[in-house]
């Protein structure tokens, strides 16, 4: 996983990869917490996609750019478009699903 606290950074690895897996947490957050290890355990078994860690105070245009008003919030995107999110507790399951 790669920390990126700008947003124009965080749109352009969107747009160059195929699959990226956006986790936007919060240091006060203990869910968001003790959710970041499994996120990294998840990126790590699925080499085909790019993980990128936010926090949603150090990126303050986050909320009007992606939508994303809660932490821990998790968005996937293939080809540069959103095809999957869920915000506070994850189902990895459908996280797998909407990988493939």
């Amino acid at each position: 996983m790669k920390d990126v606290y700008r947003i124009e950074e965080i749109t352009k690895i969107i747009k160059e990869n195929e699959k990226v897996l956006l986790f936007v947490a919060d240091h006060a957050c203990t869910t968001a917490q003790a959710l970041d290890q499994k996120i990294e355990e998840f990126v790590a078994d699925h080499q085909e996609v790019i993980g990128i860690r936010t926090n949603l105070k150090a990126a303050p245009t986050l909320p009007s750019v992606y939508m994303v008003l809660t932490a821990p919030t998790v968005v996937l995107f293939k080809e540069g478009r959103e095809v999957f999110r869920e915000g506070r507790f994850l189902q990895f399951e459908e996280l797998e699903a909407a990988i493939k």
